[in-house]
């Protein structure tokens, strides 16, 4: 595979863009399954959830092509979201990206 990274999201005013990139990625990849099961999109929950977790960026040769979005809990980091944009999925990232969160496991999630 080519050069895939995966590196944290900060809160800050130059990363604020991919707040709104991850949202319309994820509305976009889930709104067909929101709306079979009779579900609808929340901004408002995605954005709260997005602030209460720990967000990692996904990039291949330096494009963001998706992110990862974690919650960390006392003895356990839960997997919120993976996301990734549709030409990119169905190659392999999104298991790449799950081993990268077992490598993280045996650190102890110092994520």
């Amino acid at each position: 595979m080519d050069d895939l990274s995966i590196s944290p999201i900060y809160d800050t005013p130059a990363n604020r863009y991919l707040n709104a990139a991850a949202q319309r990625l994820s509305c976009g990849n889930m709104l067909a399954t929101y709306k079979r099961h009779g579900f609808h999109w929340d901004a408002e929950q995605f954005e709260e959830k997005w602030q209460d977790n720990k967000n990692f960026a996904v990039r291949l040769n330096g494009e963001w092509i998706g992110f990862i979005s974690l919650k960390s809990l006392k003895d356990m980091v839960y997997l919120r979201d993976l996301q990734l944009v549709a030409q990119w999925q169905g190659r392999g990232i999104g298991s790449t990206c799950l081993s990268w969160l077992i490598s993280q496991r045996a650190r102890k999630f110092k994520i």
